[in-house]
């Protein structure tokens, strides 16, 4: 079975919202997040590439796990001698900010245009989690990707009767 697994450090950058504008008689459309989103998506291709190597991309149900390592910000800290401690107020996970979709959207993309996979509506499955890079740790995001095994007709059935219940 096919599985790719891969790091790519740096701060994760979400897809953003598209925004259109006109330019004499050209509509010219865009991501908010501009050269930042371009680089970051270069940056996950690149690497999905060199761990994907030469294989054909997929075209069947695929599971994605990704894990985004975000850097907490400096006012999480204290100042003078406790600028290397965490202030009690500080939060454990960062549920402000960036959102997770718009991250995992980014990736996907990104992984699209590595040719993972011929689309990311292959995608069947995706685990994704948000926490902060701990100490020691460099903030980015780590990938898997690997072709789910699809369920035989006998298995969807019992399934569906178990929601069903």
């Amino acid at each position: 079975m096919i599985r790719a697994s891969f790091t790519v450090p740096g701060d994760p950058i979400t897809q953003g919202s598209m925004k259109a504008f006109a330019r004499g008689a050209r509509a010219i459309v865009t991501h908010d997040k501009g050269p930042a989103l371009n680089h970051w998506r270069s940056r996950v291709t690149l690497e999905a590439r060199r761990v994907w190597g030469r294989q054909a991309p997929l075209d069947e149900p695929v599971a994605v796990t990704l894990v985004f390592r975000l850097t907490r910000p400096k006012s999480h800290y204290g100042t003078g001698r406790n600028a290397d401690r965490l202030r009690p107020s500080a939060p454990a996970l960062p549920h402000t900010g960036l959102d997770l979709d718009k991250l995992a959207r980014a990736i996907n993309d990104a992984l699209t245009q590595a040719r993972i996979w011929t689309d990311d509506s292959r995608v069947c499955t995706m685990t994704t989690h948000k926490t902060y890079a701990g100490p020691g740790e460099q903030a980015g995001v780590d990938v898997t990707v690997e072709p789910m095994s699809v369920p035989s007709q006998r298995q969807h059935d019992v399934v569906r009767q178990s929601l069903a219940a």
